[in-house]
């Protein structure tokens, strides 16, 4: 399925808010977010992913999953991997907050 066609309202909807270490720049962050793209592409449950950035510095990650347990397995090997520890390791993990947003039914 194209990325820009998935269903938004189906789809399990984790994100993922932090900073940057001090000295990291934005080009070393995306570089790394982008570093675990393949293994996410390769997930079975992988929907979609978009990265942004506030203006008082915060990234938010938001990635849509077709359910919470394939975002979280996908979650731990990713962490475990080098591209992952590339990641984590530009993030300060004292200021990492995770939130999961369930579909919700109409009915």
């Amino acid at each position: 399925m194209p990325e820009n066609a998935f269903k938004r309202e189906s789809s399990v909807l984790q994100v993922v808010i932090c900073k940057a270490k001090p000295g990291t720049s934005d080009a070393r962050v995306l570089e790394v977010a982008e570093g675990i793209m393949p293994q996410l592409r390769a997930a079975t449950g992988f929907v979609h992913r978009e990265l942004r950035k506030t203006d008082d510095g915060r990234w938010v990650d938001c990635l849509w999953w077709t359910s919470l347990e394939e975002g979280e397995r996908i979650g731990l090997s990713v962490h475990e991997s080098p591209e992952g520890q590339a990641m984590f390791g530009a993030l300060e993990e004292s200021d990492f907050t995770m939130f999961n947003f369930l579909p919700v039914s109409k009915g």
